[in-house]
């Protein structure tokens, strides 16, 4: 699995959209750790595919 970081762009809902790169994903909120905020970086390990 490779590591890489993201940036929280906004709150959905009960989704996190999260930027990597030219990329986003739509991450659970509750997949994050609880200390997240808008445009913080997520050091979560996370398995997506991008």
């Amino acid at each position: 699995m490779k590591k890489v970081k993201g940036i929280i762009d906004r709150f959905e809902g009960e989704y996190a959209i999260i930027e990597f790169g030219n990329k986003t994903e739509d991450i659970l909120r509750t997949s994050l750790p609880k200390q997240a905020t808008y445009k913080s970086e997520s050091t979560t390990s996370l398995n997506i595919r991008l």
